[in-house]
């Protein structure tokens, strides 16, 4: 075993199937039990962020637009989404900013005409006429036209707001598990960049949350008893395809980068898994040195810290 596995628990394959399992259902669960009041409320806010931007849609949108009208839109996290969602599929803040080739805040638009037309033809042209046939007409919308429309761009931008709050929960809850639990049962100093392990790394039965080792950023690093240093990556998934990038890929990297900065004796690297991952991609992360913990038995995590003790 290589010097930086010392003490961690190499999982059997029945092992990993049988946590991957649990993880799954644990997935399932809380999926099926996610609050409909939660959907609701996500649902509200959309719809009143529609009825505030689509009915001013063809101020804002094609030539010589009216600027203040667009920075008080862009400025709203609601209707700035909302303005994004005329498009289908919708366009994300980051592709409208590269198509402007220029900065999109509200402040920019409103003092910048020529911008404000830029951003207009843009919209102009991912525009859904389907859904907003009176901007191909040049006119205002008809009552019934705009009830279709805001029916249809609320379930759209309800929808994308829900996955991706879905998938950044997820790794949020997971974190802060993980942050309390070490809270609990060590010392927590402030983060801080670590360049040398035996200064700066936190000290045996001390931790730091998200901090960074060399160059990559961690969820945690925990100082064990041998001194040697426990870097922990939080990683959640909802699919087996997703957890290879999230657990081979993301984590693998700052394993690789450890050990070739710090020496093969310094650094464990672990991932603190959840949710849906396959079972190949666990006995590989594990065969190149990554330690493996399930957040439904955080145990196994306190109790490799506690075999570090120095006899």
């Amino acid at each position: 075993m290589a010097t930086h596995l010392k003490g961690v628990r190499q999982w059997t394959e029945q092992e990993i199937l049988a946590d991957v399992k649990t993880g799954a259902d644990a997935f399932r669960n809380r999926r099926m039990a996610e609050s409909q009041h939660r959907l609701e409320g996500i649902r509200a806010q959309i719809e009143a962020a529609c009825r505030k931007t689509l009915p001013v849609l063809h101020t804002i949108t094609g030539p010589d637009v009216d600027r203040e009208t667009l920075a008080d839109i862009l400025k709203n996290p609601e209707t700035n989404l909302i303005l994004r969602c005329i498009g289908t599929p919708p366009i994300s803040a980051d592709d409208l900013k590269t198509l402007a080739m220029d900065s999109v805040s509200q402040t920019a638009v409103r003092n910048n005409q020529v911008l404000a037309d830029k951003v207009g033809e843009i919209l102009c042209g991912i525009r859904d006429f389907k859904r907003f046939p009176w901007l191909q007409e040049g006119r205002v919308p008809t009552e019934e036209e705009l009830a279709r429309a805001e029916l249809a761009t609320a379930t759209l931008a309800a929808a994308g707001k829900i996955l991706t709050q879905r998938r950044t929960d997820e790794r949020a809850e997971l974190e802060k598990q993980v942050h309390d639990l070490l809270g609990m049962h060590f010392v927590e100093i402030p983060a801080r960049t670590i360049v040398n392990i035996r200064n700066g790394a936190p000290l045996p039965g001390q931790f730091m949350r998200n901090a960074l080792i060399g160059k990559h950023g961690v969820d945690a690093i925990v100082g064990l008893h041998d001194y040697r240093v426990l870097c922990i990556e939080c990683k959640a998934s909802n699919s087996e395809i997703n957890s290879r990038k999230r657990l081979n890929k993301e984590v693998g990297s700052v394993s690789e980068s450890s050990l070739s900065v710090f020496g093969n004796g310094n650094v464990v690297t672990a991932a603190v898994i959840r949710g849906v991952f396959k079972a190949d991609y666990i006995q590989e992360a594990q065969e190149v040195g990554i330690a493996i913990f399930w957040a439904h038995r955080l145990v196994d995590m306190l109790s490799f810290i506690d075999s570090t003790r120095v006899p």
